[in-house]
């Protein structure tokens, strides 16, 4: 029984380093990815190595670290003024999984459009049960009593800590979502990190330099600030660089947000033609 114990074990600890390798080099492209993208520069010549993964890892660690300081000071707001509230119940259930992803979706470059509907399909029954409460409320006489009666609780619960409460998941449930909280994360520590840039290597020919991987930069032609989707990659051993100072403006398509803007002034400007008529 303990030969078959510890060779379970083994297996179990082979499965998590695999996947943790997996995982950190996922989550290092996804970050070079998210880098490149905000530029709208060529993908590519990524390439991942030592250097990506320590950077990426740093980067996910600093957001993890201001994502945990934020969530805990919300615990102890939550205990200490919605101690038996509907919010102090979503907290509690839900508050370990949806408030990364409400920081992370914030910190992102997604659409409004797309934030709204990701932070909806990533807890859908945290919403049925915030939402049917509305229309169970005068059945119950208010909205408090009709939430906790949606799901289904008996003892209306308050925070325990000062931290956190996890739900009761599985470990599998955990793994899964700190798989994909860490890839989330490494998306928008790249989006941050290229966003908040404002120190840059250019050449003489007004070529910016984006990105090096083992000796091959990948180059962007300016247009005064401007950066330009014209793109070159060259190697950085015959370059002479200097660095500067910018506040670059990027060139890129306009986002789903501009798009159904655009829609709608499109429909309200044919409506009021219509009626001028």
């Amino acid at each position: 029984m303990d030969n078959e114990s510890k060779k379970s074990n083994s297996i179990n600890s082979a499965i998590y380093i695999l996947l943790l390798t997996v995982v950190s080099y996922a989550g290092a492209y996804i970050y070079e990815l998210s880098y490149l993208k905000n530029f709208a520069a060529p993908s590519e010549f990524i390439k991942v190595n030592i250097n990506q993964l320590i950077i990426s890892g740093l980067a996910i660690t600093f957001i993890s670290t201001l994502i945990l300081q934020i969530m805990s000071f919300f615990a102890i707001f939550t205990k200490e003024h919605f101690k038996e509230s509907c919010f102090a119940f979503i907290f509690e259930k839900y508050g370990i999984t949806f408030f990364p992803v409400i920081i992370l979706s914030f910190l992102s470059d997604m659409s409004y459009l797309s934030m709204f509907y990701f932070i909806i399909i990533t807890h859908p029954m945290m919403w049925i049960h915030l939402i049917s409460a509305i229309f169970m409320k005068k059945r119950f006489g208010s909205y408090k009593e009709a939430f906790f009666h949606s799901v289904d609780i008996e003892v209306k619960p308050g925070l325990e800590s000062d931290g956190v409460k996890a739900a009761n998941y599985s470990n599998y449930t955990y793994i899964i979502f700190f798989s994909f909280y860490f890839l989330f994360a490494a998306g928008v520590a790249g989006y941050q990190s290229s966003a908040n840039k404002d120190e840059f290597l250019v050449d003489n020919k007004n070529r910016i330099l984006l990105r090096s991987y083992d000796g091959t930069a990948i180059m962007g032609f300016m247009d005064k600030e401007k950066l330009t989707q014209r793109f070159v990659i060259a190697d950085i051993k015959g370059l002479e660089l200097e660095k500067k100072k910018m506040n670059i403006v990027v060139i890129k398509e306009p986002s789903l947000d501009d798009k159904v803007m655009q829609t709608l002034k499109s429909i309200y400007s044919y409506l009021k033609n219509l009626s001028g008529d």
